[in-house]
Order: structure tokens, then sequence, then C-alpha cells
């Protein structure tokens, strides 16, 4: 699940972010969304007993 992501352009010396609403509607957008921003993972779980 990816929502926004950002990274620092240093043409124009800005942190810019971009993101879209749903990922699975435009594949190009995700492509190019994940290709050029940095990549963070949180994993969790739940041990049950």
């Amino acid at each position: 699940m990816v929502y926004s992501s950002s990274w620092y352009d240093k043409k124009y010396d800005v942190e810019r972010s971009c993101g879209a609403v749903d990922l699975s509607n435009d594949k190009a957008a995700t492509k190019e969304l994940l290709d050029n921003s940095s990549h963070y993972f949180l994993i969790s779980y739940k041990i049950y007993d």
C-alpha cells in the first residue's frame, strides 16, 4: 500500500512529493511513482498463544 512518497529534486533544490489515490487504476503512474521514490517497508505481525 503506497499513498505518497517524496524525494529531493537536485535541479530545483526542493523536496517533491507525489502519490496516487488507487495504484491499481493506473499502471504507468504506479511504475513512475515507485521508480522515482525511495522505498520504505513496515513489517508487523501478531503472535497469538
